[in-house]
């Protein structure tokens, strides 16, 4: 199914394990609940998509384009999203935890309520996301842009960044149990 044009398909609930989606035009689609556990979304376009509950554990969404989409309640238990754009989507009450995110895009989108433990966040661009009660424990934030963002009650425990992480004005994050490390420059 490589390269399949599958815009604003109804896939709700659909089985889609193992699947090769590698291109695919997902825009609009509709793949609320579907599964698509180890899934391969590598340059998959999903602008706009509804994937609300859908089971993304061990996918692989390298440099998808997701800006927009609803995410809100999805698994995605160590999926690979390295430069993905998921600017401005919806990502409340997900489940991220060993995702790895590096150069990802999470300019301006709802990450209220996630779980984000021991992923790697490294590079990634948060930059005006909600990231109120976040569980962001053991993350790694390592040049990660956090400018703007509200970080009201997030969980930070054990997570690390270096001198190039850019926190929100006036945060400090050896008040919430970051821990700094050296910069491998």
């Amino acid at each position: 199914m490589a390269t399949a044009q599958l815009h604003e398909a109804d896939l709700r609930q659909i089985n889609l394990q193992n699947t090769d989606l590698q291109q695919a035009d997902l825009s609009r689609a509709d793949l609320r609940l579907a599964n698509l556990t180890q899934a391969n979304l590598a340059q998959a376009v999903l602008f706009e998509a509804n994937l609300t509950g859908a089971e993304l554990a061990g996918a692989t969404l390298t440099l998808a384009y997701a800006q927009g989409s609803n995410l809100s309640g999805v698994n995605a238990t160590d999926a690979d999203l390295a430069e993905a754009d998921l600017s401005l989507a919806n990502l409340y009450g997900s489940y991220f935890p060993d995702a790895n995110l590096p150069q990802a895009f999470l300019e301006s989108a709802n990450l209220r309520r996630s779980i984000f433990q021991r992923a790697n966040l490294e590079g990634a661009s948060l930059q005006g996301s909600d990231l109120r009660q976040t569980d962001l424990r053991e993350a790694t934030l390592i040049g990660a842009n956090l400018s703007d963002t509200n970080v009201e009650g997030t969980f930070w425990d054990g997570a690390i960044y270096d001198q190039t992480t850019v926190f929100p004005a006036g945060f400090i994050p050896e008040e919430w149990g970051l821990i700094a490390v050296e910069s491998s420059d």
